[in-house]
């Protein structure tokens, strides 16, 4: 695996996230944090939105959210609808699924430019437990923590993909 660029690609994805927090949800980011050298540990948040990465780079890129934060998240999602009190754990998933597929889909554009290699994105997965991922093989991370008023989401960047499953966990 080649790690080209991975630190750039979680400054593009953490600009993306602060752009459509902003404008989607109406939530400002008041500070960005980035972790881009000898990060040795990651720590999920309450709910993390994963997807894998394949092109050049084999990796996953998640959204990791604080509690408060995702449901303000879903609140302003779901405004003008009737959502069940039962239903409602769904759509706070559904909304932590729909955002990570926006702004890493968006941030895309940062690996499609003429002299990089198409990538192809999975479908987002949900990692519902917060947890810790120490660092050990050859694994590398980098994340960019985003602050709000209602807390932090977390970019976090992954891999090589090789090395964990879709539940973050060592293979």
């Amino acid at each position: 695996m080649k790690y080209l660029d991975l630190p750039d690609l979680v400054k593009v994805v953490a600009e993306r996230a602060s752009s459509f927090l902003a404008e989607e949800v109406g939530i400002e980011v008041s500070g960005v944090e980035y972790h881009l050298k000898d990060v040795q540990k990651l720590d999920l948040g309450y709910l993390t939105s994963l997807m894998s990465v394949e092109g050049k780079m084999k990796l996953y890129l998640a959204l990791s959210f604080d509690q408060p934060l995702i449901e303000q998240a879903f609140a302003a999602y779901t405004a003008d609808l009737d959502i069940a009190a039962d239903e409602r754990d769904r759509y706070i998933e559904e909304t932590a699924a729909d955002m990570v597929n926006i702004i890493v889909g968006n941030a895309t554009t940062f690996f499609s430019a003429p002299d990089r290699t198409a990538v192809s994105l999975s479908p987002p997965i949900i990692i519902t437990e917060g947890k810790s991922i120490f660092r050990y093989k050859d694994a590398r991370f980098f994340s960019a923590t985003l602050h709000t008023t209602y807390g932090c989401l977390y970019v976090l960047c992954i891999g090589p993909k090789d090395l964990f499953d879709e539940r973050l966990n060592y293979l």
